[in-house]
């Protein structure tokens, strides 16, 4: 019984050390580029060399992706519901 506990230990204690130390292997990621919109960005698509932005204000915002650029910016009507709000 005292040898099934030990070997039990031993495994926790091996997959612990295990996952501890993977959270440190990876180095640390910067991003190659960074495009600003004019609102947070709710989905994006990417397409032909651009990337499509919709954002939370309302806009879709279109960025070339080689050269990070804002290439058009294209402005969604509000959108009015059934009770006549937007």
């Amino acid at each position: 019984m005292r040898l099934m506990n030990l070997s039990k230990i031993s495994k926790i204690f091996f997959l612990t050390v295990l996952m501890v130390g993977t959270l440190f292997a990876k180095e640390t990621l910067t991003p190659d580029k960074i495009f600003q919109s004019s609102g947070t960005v709710q989905d994006i698509v990417y397409n032909d060399g651009k990337l499509y932005a919709g954002t939370s204000n309302g806009t879709v915002e279109i960025f070339d992706t080689q050269t990070t650029e804002k290439i058009e910016q294209i402005k969604v009507p509000d959108i009015i519901d059934f009770m006549g709000d937007s």
